[in-house]
């Protein structure tokens, strides 16, 4: 395994059927910001929609986070500044 990937939205089962066999997945499309913050620390990767919002605190947490993933287009959600100071990935497709 590569790592660890929480989904925070919903996503197509075509996203997670090419990832888990490469990574462990928690898929928790309906996660609070409360939950996001508390359990963040524990994944090397992040996969969201638009509701969830990756704001300086979540990154802060992410004591792992490698790579923020947007599934769509466009990044308003998430803080790209301060990821890249703390050398994340972000990526969208």
């Amino acid at each position: 395994m590569y790592g660890k990937v929480l989904i925070c939205d919903p996503v197509d089962t075509v996203m997670t059927d090419k990832l888990k066999d490469k990574f462990e997945i928690d898929y928790k499309p309906k996660i609070s910001s409360q939950e996001l913050l508390e359990v963040i620390k524990d994944y090397d990767v992040v996969v969201v929609r638009s509701r969830t919002k990756i704001t300086k605190d979540v990154i802060s947490n992410g004591k792992k986070l490698k790579i923020i993933a947007r599934a769509g287009i466009g990044v308003d959600n998430i803080d790209t500044d301060y990821a890249e100071e703390k050398h994340i990935k972000v990526v969208y497709a």
